[in-house]
């Protein structure tokens, strides 16, 4: 039995759960669209893994998970969690260049044009869509503001 599965869908179903509690404060209703299509849709894969769970148990089908590769990914969410600290620190715009070319390098890829190229082009297009287009502020960072030289 891989109670992993279950556990997983359990947390998705407090996930979407806590969604639905918070969606309360939200005093415009076209604003809680999107966090409910999101709550729904997770509850709906949730019972997708429970039933698909089940089936395999009736079945007495084992699942073999091979593990070799998690440290990686818990590297990959420790880089993710340095980036979130610093982005505080010194600003968004200064951090993602950094983040997406160690988290790149760290993966394995070593063509330099890409390592160059792929950080500056993908900030450049989340500062041009999310900064310029939908004007959501990004963390500027408290060591100092980028904004304030020019």
């Amino acid at each position: 039995m891989q109670i992993y599965n279950f556990v997983m869908a359990a947390v998705m179903y407090v996930i979407s759960g806590i969604m639905f509690w918070q969606m309360k404060g939200i005093d415009a209703p076209d604003s809680r669209i999107l966090p409910t299509v999101v709550a729904v849709i997770l509850i709906v894969l949730s019972t997708v893994l429970v039933v698909e769970q089940l089936i395999k148990m009736k079945k007495n089908q084992a699942e073999n998970y091979d593990f070799k590769n998690t440290s990686r990914g818990m590297a990959v969410v420790l880089i993710l969690l340095v980036f979130a600290i610093c982005a505080e620190l010194f600003g968004f715009f200064v951090c993602t260049p950094f983040f997406i070319f160690f988290t790149m390098l760290f993966l394995g890829q070593r063509n330099k044009a890409v390592l160059i190229l792929v950080p500056v082009i993908a900030t450049a297009v989340v500062v041009v869509v999310f900064r310029l287009i939908f004007q959501v502020p990004l963390p500027e960072g408290t060591v100092f503001n980028i904004f304030n030289l020019f």
